[in-house]
């Protein structure tokens, strides 16, 4: 008698499966391309591509030629490594709106990781050319760094300057001038440069210890001990943080020593203020 029982429970089971596969038949919403390229820029600004890429992909069915949708999908395979995808999708950018410097930019970009360094150019020029672009500083930049390939340092450091007019905190463009500046021995510019990336990023502590070290070389102590203190901080147990401790036991030693040249020069005007210290009394006659 427990058998037909265990199989009639077995098959009511089966039966209620069934049922309920049959069932879940809820219609998944009918997103609009514009919210799915909104998800789908979510999940890339989010590191997340491959649902970035499913929604944007999504996007891309509804709405073709959307060429923001284009340089989204094109970002999107850029970060997932996949170049030559993200260089069709720019591309196809490209053609749905010829003057698109985004695009532009980021094609620049893809050539100059293949080495191929005046078409990378050429498309960074389109782009900064362009008087709608929102970040030209970024082309600029670009430019720059494809010059400092090329050893032509001059140019480089023109196209830096022409990215901080741009943007004046555009960071990364003053620290590149300053390893330049620095390269051409260029030393009050380089410190400069680098004050003005610490300006507009204080937790970049690259930019810190060059500061640091240039101004303890042109004795602005204050300046010194400020930067240095705050690279042992914001990378502790580096190479950098080492670079900046030695800095200043160097600062600490040189002031130890002037504490003590202080001291003997305030003792040997004191002797000579009050000679009577160092003669032996006078004798009663």
């Amino acid at each position: 008698m427990r058998r037909p029982a265990l199989l009639y429970f077995a098959f009511i089971m089966v039966i209620a499966g069934c049922a309920g596969t049959g069932t879940n038949t809820a219609k998944q919403p009918d997103y609009s391309a514009r919210q799915l390229q909104n998800m789908g820029e979510n999940y890339l600004s989010g590191g997340d591509t491959a649902n970035a890429l499913q929604y944007l992909t999504q996007a891309e069915q509804k709405s073709p030629n959307d060429p923001v949708i284009q340089y989204d999908l094109g970002l999107a395979y850029d970060q997932r490594e996949l170049p030559d995808k993200a260089l069709a999708h720019f591309e196809k950018a490209l053609k749905i709106k010829p003057d698109y410097p985004e695009a532009l930019n980021a094609i620049g970009s893809i050539y100059a990781k293949r080495g191929q360094i005046e078409p990378a150019r050429q498309a960074f020029q389109k782009a900064m050319d362009n008087p709608f672009y929102k970040t030209p500083q970024m082309a600029a930049y670009n430019i720059g760094r494809l010059y400092e390939k090329k050893d032509d340092l001059e140019k480089a450091l023109t196209n830096y300057q022409l990215a901080v007019k741009f943007d004046p905190q555009f960071w990364m463009a003053w620290l590149r001038m300053g390893h330049i500046q620095e390269q051409l021995s260029r030393t009050d510019e380089a410190r400069h440069s680098y004050g003005n990336a610490v300006k507009a990023t204080p937790e970049l502590a690259e930019a810190q210890l060059r500061y640091g070290i240039m101004s303890y070389q042109v004795g602005d102590t204050d300046a010194a001990i400020s930067s240095l203190t705050r690279v042992g901080r914001l990378v502790p147990n580096t190479d950098m943080a080492d670079e900046a401790r030695r800095y200043l036991e160097k600062l600490s030693g040189a002031a130890r020593t002037k504490t003590r040249s202080k001291g003997s020069i305030y003792a040997s005007r004191r002797n000579r203020s009050h000679p009577w210290r160092e003669l032996p009394a006078a004798a009663d006659k």
